[in-house]
Parts: structure tokens; C-alpha cells; sequence
């Protein structure tokens, strides 16, 4: 009985952790007759789309044993495998039909041709490798351009996919029903892998590229990245099958198990397939990679179900570096995209779980395991950190904001209230107001890095009234990735027709200020060094949005270059649904040539990893239309949907230029389909200024609008390195805005409103009715409009005397300078290294000190002081030649009328 007890235990937790690993749920099960079928289902049903196991059980069924595992491919199957005859689907994958009543045969969806043996496209040649007891033979298609299509391979795919689902279905239907039945066809199945898995060849499997098959030996392979060098999957980290895990857990009780296989059946499972499987991705070379955790939680599983805790050891070991090596200093993912820092913090809860529930499980009591739960407890607390900050990076709607590589569609529940918010390791300023469906998000993106990333220097969004008014495309596979990937598709500016570079080594993005009163003033500015090497001089754009909510506020954004001899200020309509541009006054007339840079030629991309030729990304734009425009332009999207809302901008060009408006791809609503990508467009509007040695401030206000909008007008009056900004509201009353390109600005001025006095890097005051009822200023001495005065406390500087970590729930770690810095409400740290690079961080409180500060900061400081460099100790990690950091504060205040 305590047996009995202690089975169905071990099956509840195993089940929980795959649950949490495969989003499943108990419960969906349809319950069958344990008693099969006695008629086949016809097999002239059709084809149908491979969904799932359930779809087709009672045709597995009423098959015999046999029939059943013949049904097992006895050879490795290939999975990105595209239609000869059309172009159908995505990444090189044909949208296909498979059916386990024609197991050896595809169909495409949409042409309809039937593969292989067909005759319009022939799979007559083929290649062999040798086998555990022959040689297995791989026929494919040769397309006129010489590339290679498996298409008998990629049924044997979707069939050993198929398989390995069912037999997971049958198992939990024995667990569920006690049916011997369901237990001794889910064995027949493992054993049938166990047969043949370890013959299976090993693969490159990889879309546009020629397959390749090596020996069942050769897990890695010269010239190839070992984890795309696969056996069961097309990728190497997915080698370990949770499905074939999770039956065995499930059908091990059965006594019958120990009669099937000769009597060797335990052995045979657990030595030949998960044995093998196991082995065969554990002796690669660690990448610590977005995919690691997910591969470290199958051997979790793995450990947890053949009682091997030496791989649980293993993993902590890795997870205790991949923690210490691959986030960036506020938390983040080192990938700076969303969705690849969801599916490393997925994975990495699951993981925890699974080592957990393994400890708790496992009888041993040795030094084993008193280390790894001191390990995990360790890391519990890090891991905590990091699942905190990638929940922060979200719309109103609750999905992932779309920056770099990042689904458009992917998130949580929608969000009641949002807080702006600095991500300085991300490089993401998210800036906030207003609460439910009233809700406005804006963002600057100045993240670097390199992998899953876009080239969109200093680009912004908006997302109002529910809907994304200006974002940007996010992740696709289709062919035109290359466009949602160039700074071209994104809100930016685009100097001399090219893509901006990208900062791999995040050394060139320098946030200058971030500052929020969290309530209606959000401020930003950063700029980037290596948008445009040696061309530009400065790249800079700062945003602030005012007003408390979609029907009351609007983002200011002021954009600075320096060189270069053409600026394009971009804006594109929502890729979420489609939209229409208006431009007011001025009249458009069609433009019949290119916006592409001269000689430049333009080539539809074939494939998702093909790439723009230099200067021909406009190439994607379609529909010109041109004017020649002045000072000021507005600037309307509306959504189709609903005409009422969308979003209008008020845009003054620093000196004559060219407008273009037309067409450019928006991709989402293709989804995975290339053939349907050019039925999405979405506005385009380019505001082009040309001449030598260029130096442009585009000044622009994007009001988000559910009817009429509120600014009217937008002026700009030129002081010293800066100016004033005046926003006219009509009724809603005037906005000054006194901005600084330096450390600051002083200037007084004549208003409307009153004398305007100023000294500071920031400052904002709010008129309604001739009267001041809001001031901001950051890094100043005094601000002072008509009777309204306010003064600042300037900025301050200094060196670093020292930096400590130390986590709590509030701070992970302190700096001690040698200034008395006050309280600092609302401002930020900024740390300055030897070689001119900027970390900036949140500041969660300030102690006074006998002699100077001690500043607590939200994020890890990443970094130790040496008597002759700085070791950098998050990502990227790197040394720093000279001892000497500085500090940068800037102070902040803030008045409303009460």
C-alpha cells in the first residue's frame, strides 16, 4: 500500500513539473473505451493538420501492434522543408498536411501537390549514411538552382513527432484509467525508439542551407555549430524528449513492463534511448545561450526519471555561471529583446521548479546535495531579480514591448496602471500615464548588443487608446525580415540613406537624463556614438510626455545630427492594423523614382536571412508621393477600424525639405505566410533635409487622438546651444519647454505668459488661463515665468571612492562619493568609466555620511574598482584600463498649484 502511495506521488510530481514545462493541462483529456476500435478508419479521410495526438488515437487505436510502431520512422527525419511548387509558408517550412494514415506522405495546403514519389518534382537522388546495422538512404529533390528539398525526410519529421505525442497521451490515459491496455502500447512505442533511435543519423537542419547527414556517432561535426548538429530535433538542445520522459514516469509502475523487451525492456528505454539522448547533448560544449536553460530542465527531468542525480549537480553548476555571466547589470536578458528575455526567465522558473521538486524527491542525504540546495537558495535570490524585471517591459495590453527581435503578440493579461521606468542595462526608457483603458505608453530605445538585434538607433513608439500608434514591426521568419530589422522600418532618423550600426560591446549609447515626478512630467535623452562612425557627430533625441493619460497627453521628441548630408526623420502608421497618413498643408504630387541612394539596386529578399544591398533598403517603400515643405508640417494616422483614433504629429523641419509620403511592409498580419506579405502596408512618411556637412534638429509633437486634437501649434525659438519650445493648446492653455544640447542652458525670454528665466539642462511650465500651474526643472538653478519661481540645486560631480553589491528586496548594491548629494527625488546615477562609457542606475535611497553620500541603486553596480582598472562584471564583462570612475546627478525639482 505504501508503494502504491508513494507511485501515485512521484506521478503528481512529475506531472507538475511538466505541466509547468508544457502548458498542459490534466484535465483536457477526452476519455476513449479502453477497448480498441475493430474497423481501420478509412483511409481515404483526407489529409489534416498535425495538431496532436488526440486528433487521430482512435485510429492508433484500431491498429494492430505492429501497424502501430510501423508507423516509427527507422531513419532521422528533417524538418525545414519547404514546397517545390509554391510559396507556401515560412523560414524554408512549406505549410503542410501530414496524416498517420499516410505516414510516408505531405501534402501542401495550398497548392495541393503530394509528396514525395511526385512526378513534377522528383526525388530520384539521394544520400547515405551509415547506420547502427545498414545504410539509411535520404532521397531529396533538387530544385534548378541546385538546393536540396527532403521531402520523405520531413514526413518521417512529422511522423516521429506524431509518435512520440501519442505515446505520451497513451501513457497518461493508463495513468489515468488504470488500463493495461494504454500502458502496454505506450511501451511498444518507447520500445520501438529504443530500437531504433541510436541508429538514427545525425543532422544539419537548418533553413536555406543544404541538409546534411553525418554518422549516428558524430554528435558534433567540424565547420558546424555543435547544437545545430541534432539527431531527434533540428536543433541539438531539443535532443531530450519531454513527451517519451513524461510516458515512461507514467507507464513505470505497470507490471507488465518488466515482461516486454526479452525482460530488458527498463534497460533498453532507459540505456538506448533516454541513455543515449541525454548523452549525446550533454557532451557538447556549453553555449550558455537563450536555449540552455531549456535543454539544462530536460536533464532535470531526465535525472529526476532514471534516478540520475549527478545531472541535477551538473546544471546547478552551469546555471551558477550562466547567472554570473549573462545578464546585463539591471537584470535583463543579455539579448536585448523581450520575447527572448521571456523564454530565458520561462524556462529558468520551470528549472527552478524541476531541481526543487527533484531535491525534495530524491532520498539522498549526502554532501551532493546539501550543495546544491545551497546553491539553489543562492540563486533563488537572483533569479528573483531577474523574473521581476522582464515582467516590467510591458504594453497597457499586457504584451511584450516591441523592440529588436520580439513577437508582437506574446504577453500576459492587460495592465490596469503602468509606472515609467528606466531599464539602463536594457536601454529602454518607458515612459508612462494615465490608468486602464486610458492608459498611453511611450518609449526610446537606445538598446545595443548584437544578437536579435535591430538596427534602430534612438528609435520611439506609442501606444494610446489601446492600440500601437507608432511601434515597431517586432520578430518575423518571413523573408522580409530584413526590413523589420533596418533602421529604415523604424521611427528614427536615417543619415545618408544607410543603416545605422549597431554597439555590441554597449559602450556607445549614453542615457544623459531620465526623470519622472510619476505623475505627468517624463523626461528622457540619450545618444549614440555608434549610430553613424565617422559621420556623425551627434546623434541625440530626447522625449517627454506630459499630461495624465490617451485624451490628454503627447509626447514632445527632439531629435539632434550632426553630419553627415541627407537626414530622413521617419514615421511609419501602426504594423498592428491598417491605417491612412494625411498630411496637412501642403500638396502631395506623385513621385515616380526611388528614395534609394544613387546606383543602389534593389533585390526582393528570397529568405529570411537575406540582407538589403547597401543604401537600397527604401527599395520596400511603394505609393511615392512628394512636396517640398517649410517650418511646420502635421502629420495624421488614422486606423481604418476607426477613423476617430490614431495619432497626429506636428513636425518643424530645421530647414527647407523634401516630404515623402507612400507605403512601406508592416509583415504581422502575414504571419507565417510569405506569398501573403505584400497584402499589409502601412503609412510611410519621410521628412527629408539635404546639404553639406548637415547639422538638423527635428522638432516634433505626437498627440495621441480619439476625434479632435488638442495642440494647435509648435514653435521653437533658437538659444545659445538649446531653445524654447513652445507647445499652443488653444483652449487647453500654452507649454514651455526650455531645452539644453549642453550641460546648460541660460537664456530669458519675452512670453505671452510673462518673462521666462531660465539656468538648467531641462525645464517645463504649464500655462491654463495665463497662469503658471506646473514647473519642472532637471540640473538647474531656477526657473521663473511671470510670478512662478522655482530653483534647483544645479548638478553634481565627482569621483567614486567606492562601490559594494549587496541584494536586497529594494537595492543590490551602494556607491560612496565624497559629496553631500541631499535627497534627489526622481533622478538617476550616471557612472562614467575610464574610456568615456555610461552605466546608468535607479537610485532606491540616499544616506548621508560623515564625509559625503552613500547612494543605494536598484540595479547590481556590475562592476570592482583595482588600483589600475575597473573590471566589468556583468555582461559584457571586460577590464577598463585607469582607476578613476566618475559620478554624474542631476537635480530635480518639481511644483504644481495646489
Amino acid at each position: 500500500m505504501m508503494r502504491s502511495i508513494k507511485v501515485r506521488y512521484l506521478t503528481a510530481k512529475l506531472s507538475c513539473i511538466l505541466l509547468v514545462a508544457l502548458g498542459l493541462s490534466l484535465g483536457h483529456a477526452v476519455m476513449l473505451h479502453a477497448e480498441p476500435q475493430t474497423k481501420k478508419v478509412p483511409m481515404d479521410l483526407g489529409f489534416k493538420t498535425n495538431k496532436g495526438a488526440d486528433e487521430f488515437l482512435q485510429y492508433i487505436l484500431s491498429l494492430s501492434e505492429n501497424e502501430m510502431i510501423a508507423i516509427i520512422p527507422e531513419q532521422s527525419g528533417i524538418f525545414y522543408t519547404r514546397c517545390p511548387n509554391c510559396r507556401a509558408g515560412t523560414q524554408d517550412r512549406g505549410d503542410w498536411e501530414w496524416t498517420p494514415q499516410l505516414p510516408r506522405s505531405i501534402r501542401c495546403k495550398q497548392c495541393k501537390e503530394v509528396y514525395p514519389n511526385n512526378t513534377r518534382y522528383p526525388d530520384s537522388n539521394h544520400i547515405t549514411t551509415v547506420s547502427l546495422h545498414k545504410r539509411h538512404s535520404y532521397p531529396y529533390y533538387e530544385t534548378p538552382d541546385g538546393y536540396r528539398i527532403f521531402l520523405a525526410a520531413h514526413a518521417d519529421y512529422l511522423a516521429r513527432q506524431f509518435m512520440e505525442k501519442t505515446c505520451r497521451r497513451l501513457a497518461s490515459l493508463y495513468r489515468e484509467t488504470g488500463n493495461d491496455m494504454y500502458a502496454r502500447r505506450a511501451a511498444l512505442i518507447l520500445l520501438r525508439f529504443a530500437e531504433v533511435f541510436p541508429g538514427y543519423a545525425y543532422k544539419f537542419d537548418y533553413p536555406f542551407k543544404q541538409k546534411q547527414f553525418f554518422s549516428y556517432r558524430q554528435s558534433t561535426m567540424a565547420g558546424f555549430d555543435p547544437f545545430r548538429v541534432s539527431k531527434w530535433t533540428w536543433w541539438g538542445y531539443m535532443d531530450v524528449s519531454r513527451e517519451l520522459l513524461q510516458a515512461y514516469h507514467d507507464i513505470k509502475p505497470w507490471p507488465g513492463l518488466k515482461e516486454m523487451g526479452n525482460g530488458n525492456a527498463v534497460r533498453l528505454i532507459e540505456a538506448d534511448l533516454f541513455g543515449q539522448m541525454v548523452r549525446g547533448v550533454l557532451e557538447k560544449p556549453e553555449t550558455y545561450g537563450n536555449m540552455s536553460p531549456g535543454m539544462w530542465f530536460d536533464f532535470v527531468l531526465a535525472g529526476y526519471v532514471l534516478n540520475r542525480f549527478d545531472w541535477v549537480r551538473e546544471v546547478t553548476d552551469r546555471l551558477k555561471k550562466f547567472y554570473e555571466t549573462n545578464f546585463l547589470h539591471d537584470g535583463y536578458w543579455m539579448e536585448t529583446s523581450p520575447s527572448y528575455c521571456s523564454q530565458v526567465t520561462g524556462n529558468l522558473t520551470r528549472l527552478h521548479f524541476a531541481i526543487q521538486e527533484s531535491m525534495q524527491s530524491s532520498d539522498r542525504q549526502d554532501k551532493t546535495k546539501v550543495e546544491v540546495a545551497e546553491r539553489m537558495q543562492e540563486l533563488s535570490v537572483v533569479f528573483d531579480t531577474i523574473r521581476t524585471v522582464q515582467k516590467a517591459v510591458k504594453l497597457p495590453n499586457g504584451r511584450d514591448l516591441p523592440i529588436n527581435d520580439t513577437w508582437a503578440d506574446t504577453g500576459s493579461n492587460g495592465l490596469n496602471e503602468s509606472k515609467s521606468l528606466l531599464m539602463p542595462g536594457l536601454g529602454l526608457a518607458v515612459l508612462n500615464t494615465g490608468k486602464g483603458n486610458n492608459q498611453l505608453t511611450a518609449w526610446l530605445n537606445f538598446t545595443s548588443g548584437r544578437m536579435h538585434k535591430h538596427k534602430d538607433a534612438l528609435s520611439i513608439g506609442l501606444f494610446a487608446h489601446g492600440k500601437e500608434l507608432l511601434s515597431d514591426i517586432g520578430y518575423t521568419h518571413t523573408k522580409w525580415r530584413c526590413w523589420s530589422q533596418s533602421t529604415l522600418s523604424h521611427n528614427t532618423v536615417v543619415v545618408n540613406g544607410l543603416d545605422s550600426a549597431l554597439d555590441p560591446k554597449h559602450v556607445n549609447n549614453r542615457l544623459r537624463f531620465f526623470v519622472t515626478d510619476g505623475k505627468g512630467f517624463h523626461v528622457v535623452e540619450s545618444e549614440n556614438d555608434s549610430a553613424y562612425p565617422g559621420v556623425t557627430t551627434a546623434y541625440r533625441r530626447a522625449c517627454a510626455l506630459i499630461g495624465s493619460g490617451s485624451n490628454d497627453a503627447y509626447l514632445l521628441d527632439i531629435f539632434q545630427v550632426t553630419g553627415g548630408k541627407q537626414h530622413d526623420f521617419l514615421l511609419h502608421g501602426s504594423p498592428a492594423e491598417n491605417s491612412r497618413a494625411r498630411v496637412g498643408g501642403v500638396e502631395l504630387k506623385p513621385y515616380d523614382g526611388t528614395l534609394m541612394n544613387a546606383h543602389a539596386e534593389f533585390r526582393e529578399p528570397k529568405g529570411e536571412y537575406d540582407t538589403i544591398p547597401e543604401g537600397a533598403g527604401y527599395g520596400f517603400v511603394r505609393d511615392i508621393s512628394q512636396s517640398k515643405i517649410g517650418n511646420e508640417i502635421t502629420i495624421d494616422f488614422r486606423f481604418e477600424s476607426d477613423p476617430r483614433v490614431g495619432i497626429t504629429t506636428h513636425l518643424l523641419v530645421p530647414r527647407e525639405a523634401l516630404l515623402f509620403v507612400g507605403k512601406a511592409p508592416r509583415i504581422r498580419d502575414a504571419k507565417n505566410q510569405d506569398n501573403l506579405l505584400d497584402k499589409f502596408w502601412a503609412p510611410f512618411v519621410c521628412a527629408r533635409v539635404e546639404g553639406k556637412d548637415l547639422s538638423s534638429r527635428f522638432i516634433a509633437v505626437h498627440e495621441p487622438v480619439n476625434s479632435e486634437a488638442k495642440v494647435k501649434s509648435v514653435h521653437f525659438v533658437p538659444y545659445g546651444s538649446g531653445g524654447l519650445v513652445t507647445v499652443d493648446r488653444g483652449n487647453y492653455g500654452r507649454d514651455y519647454f526650455m531645452v539644453s544640447n549642453e550641460e546648460n542652458l541660460a537664456f530669458s525670454s519675452e512670453t505671452p505668459d510673462g518673462v521666462l528665466k531660465f539656468d538648467g539642462q531641462w525645464g517645463f511650465a504649464r500655462v491654463q488661463d495665463h497662469r503658471c500651474v506646473e514647473a519642472h526643472l532637471v540640473g538647474g538653478r531656477f526657473l521663473n515665468l511671470g510670478t512662478t519661481a522655482i530653483s534647483g540645486q544645479g548638478r553634481w560631480s565627482g569621483q567614486v571612492n567606492q562601490v559594494h553589491r549587496i541584494v536586497t528586496k529594494e537595492y543590490r548594491g551602494y556607491f560612496e562619493i565624497g559629496e553631500d548629494v541631499g535627497s534627489l527625488a526622481g533622478s538617476i546615477l550616471s557612472i562614467e568609466f575610464p574610456d568615456r562609457t555610461i552605466r546608468a542606475y535607479n537610485i532606491s535611497k540616499i544616506e548621508r555620511l560623515d564625509r559625503g553620500s552613500r547612494i543605494y541603486v536598484v540595479e547590481d553596480p556590475g562592476f570592482t574598482l583595482h588600483d589600475s582598472y575597473v573590471q566589468l562584471t556583468t555582461f559584457p564583462q571586460r577590464s577598463i584600463r585607469g582607476a578613476v570612475v566618475k559620478y554624474h546627478i542631476a537635480s530635480v525639482a518639481n511644483w504644481r498649484d495646489q
